[in-house]
């Protein structure tokens, strides 16, 4: 009997342990979300600042458009096979729109091979051009290495216990709410499951021992 209190306890401690530590996860995965949706806004701002599109107001089109910002700034749509290009067109001079579209469209200049800035580009000095996308990837790159919220986001939706035990209701349910939800509450969740594991274990253990003092 002593021995079976024993393990009782042990089961317990290690049960709450694993417990408290899924919560203490989904609290934090909590506070990265919270992070994350700011984070998300602040490059929502900082790309309007630049002259880009807000993302719910991107359209598809069919032919090129230019959209003066300001007296320096254009921004131009171009419609690819399928998809659509929106480049912002920045000079310290007074452009036709012909000229504008024809600086968003020119290759990279001498300078920009060496620039590791793939986003922008000098087609000639005074002229710069910023493609909206790949200064989105360039801002959430940054967020994603140096924010801690960002970093302990994407250490657990690239983990295999999340991949394996929660993955598959992302990949069948595509809404933005199921994936927060299931991000936050996969580790709580998984914990009770370890627990519960390790309540089978102690029991089944028991129900063998107890057979071998009836024999």
């Amino acid at each position: 009997m002593n021995l079976e209190r024993g393990f009782r306890r042990i089961t317990t401690v290690v049960s709450l342990a694993v417990i408290g530590c899924g919560a203490v996860l989904s609290i934090l995965l909590i506070w990265a979300s919270i992070s994350a949706w700011d984070l998300n806004k602040e490059r929502e701002r900082t790309l309007i600042s630049e002259g880009c599109q807000p993302e719910e107001q991107k359209e598809t089109t069919k032919m090129v458009q230019v959209i003066p910002l300001d007296s320096q700034r254009w921004r131009v749509t171009i419609p690819e096979n399928d998809y659509t290009t929106t480049l912002v067109v920045r000079s310290q001079e007074k452009l036709s729109l012909t000229e504008v579209v024809r600086f968003a469209q020119a290759p990279p200049s001498e300078y920009d091979k060496d620039n590791p800035d793939l986003a922008r580009k000098h087609p000639i000095p005074g002229i710069e051009v910023i493609d909206c996308t790949l200064e989105e990837m360039n801002i959430s790159r940054g967020q994603r290495e140096t924010a801690l919220s960002s970093r302990l986001l994407y250490w657990w939706i690239g983990h295999p216990l999340f991949l394996y035990s929660s993955g598959w209701i992302i990949s069948i349910l595509h809404f933005n709410w199921v994936f927060a939800a299931v991000t936050i509450l996969s580790p709580i969740i998984l914990s009770f499951f370890v627990a519960a594991l390790l309540w089978m274990v102690f029991y089944l253990i028991r129900w063998i021992a107890s057979g071998f003092r009836a024999a």
